[in-house]
């Protein structure tokens, strides 16, 4: 007899892996975190020593998750992947991927693609022949690994895949509460947050909330490891709290499968311990919060701020200048408060401005205060923008172009195309 903690049916097969043997012969318990068993064909509950499947024996990791994609189980341990093949009569390891494991099975979802995963290395989807880093394209990263990191602290991170929308979800930690790093010192009055030893800029966001002695606190800003701002005054009578507790705001990376395009989502989720991802039977994806189930809606409803920053773009030629004359977007919906700004040559801390211009070419306004035309009236409708770099000298004799928008939008703004004009220089 055994219990098990993970399980995945393959055929007529069931496979489960770290296990509880207990012995009818000699009465023992043995526990064997790193094994696979498979039932008996049609006895999904019949299981014998002789159908035990061992990847890797004594490797010091337990097996976290059970998947399968295309007559392949995935095998998951804490930092390693192993991909086995159940196709024919013996199982075969068919690959072994180090730093490719996940520390729980809310890690690991399945796709119309194939089998997805988390980890504080990245985003991983097998396709039933290969593994590829979500992360990554052409040899760069789409979301920097400090930023990845920082997002992924805590091994409370989970996925899901929303099938309506073909896109992977990732929630940033689910564990609704844990303790900080060190000390914060909160006596007096007042909206500071000292901290003694305490990683802010690791640990926590901007959304977050601080538990100390009862009191919680919505945080507004992080200034560095050891300062931050929270929402309202404390009581007077706090004192230092040395295990202060954090309830992390449910911040979400958006995968969109089909665009191969990674978004950013700040308190998509409750404040609070959620349920893994299941999608239901009408292709929703759905999880809970105590005993109350939600439903995830990627539609926009309320007037929001988006921050959308193009990659540095050096035109397929990094090493030749080139001048920038005009950028068209298409767009519709009201974007009267959004700035369009561009920076060069990877420096993203100076930016330039852009201005408007009409249809014969003259100048319309500064696009540091208004760069797109409020369009509110009619949603409908697609509009043209004609930008161009208010300092033409700015934006000649560079090598890339990166262009940056960032305000308040209507709910239904879109952006169809982005059109970049530009010459190269002929090389001296």
């Amino acid at each position: 007899e055994l219990k098990f903690k993970h399980s995945v049916i393959v055929g007529r097969t069931v496979y489960v892996g770290n296990v509880q043997v207990f012995s009818r012969e000699n009465g023992t318990i043995k526990v064997e975190g790193d094994s696979m068993y498979k039932s008996i064909v049609n006895e999904f509950d019949v299981f014998t020593d002789y159908n035990k499947i061992e990847a890797a024996v004594s490797d010091g990791e337990n097996i976290t998750a059970l998947a399968e994609f295309a007559d392949k189980i995935l095998q998951f341990k804490q930092n390693t992947l192993y991909i086995i093949n159940v196709s024919r009569q013996v199982e075969i390891l068919e690959s072994t991927h180090k730093h490719k494991g996940v520390s729980n099975p809310a890690a690991v979802c399945k796709t119309d693609y194939g089998i997805a995963w988390v980890n504080e290395h990245g985003c991983y989807l097998y396709d039933g022949k290969t593994v590829h880093d979500l992360l990554e394209k052409s040899g760069q990263r789409k979301i920097k690994e400090s930023t990845w990191s920082s997002f992924v602290s805590s091994n409370g991170v989970m996925i899901g895949y929303y099938p309506r929308k073909r896109q992977i979800i990732v929630v940033r930690d689910s564990r609704g509460l844990f303790t900080l790093t060190g000390s914060i010192d909160v006596t007096g009055v007042n909206k500071n947050v000292p901290g003694t030893g305490t990683r802010f800029l690791t640990e926590l966001h901007v959304g977050d909330s601080i538990v100390v002695s009862g009191e919680t606190r919505i945080i507004d800003s992080i200034t560095n490891d050891t300062t931050a701002t929270v929402s309202a005054n404390w009581g007077s009578d706090l004192s230092n709290d040395g295990s202060p507790d954090c309830i992390p705001v449910g911040d979400a990376y958006i995968y969109d499968i089909v665009t191969t395009s990674w978004i950013h989502s700040s308190g998509s989720f409750a404040s609070a311990i959620k349920s893994n991802f299941i999608a239901d039977w009408n292709g929703d994806l759905v999880h809970a919060t105590s005993a109350t189930p939600k439903k995830w809606d990627n539609s926009p409803s309320d007037p929001s701020n988006i921050s959308l920053v193009t990659k540095d773009i050096d035109f397929g030629q990094p090493a030749v200048r080139k001048k920038v004359y005009r950028v068209r977007m298409s767009y519709k919906g009201d974007a009267s408060s959004l700035e369009v700004k561009y920076s060069i040559n990877g420096d993203t801390n100076t930016l330039y401005n852009f201005e408007l211009t009409n249809s014969d070419g003259t100048a319309s306004g500064s696009a540091n205060a208004a760069p797109l035309l409020d369009k509110s009236g009619d949603l409908s409708t697609w509009y043209h923008a004609e930008l161009k770099p208010a300092t033409a000298s700015q934006a000649n004799n560079i090598y890339s172009f990166q262009l940056h928008l960032n305000g308040d939008v209507d709910q239904n703004f879109e952006i169809n195309d982005i059109t970049f004009i530009y010459r190269a220089k002929n090389t001296k």
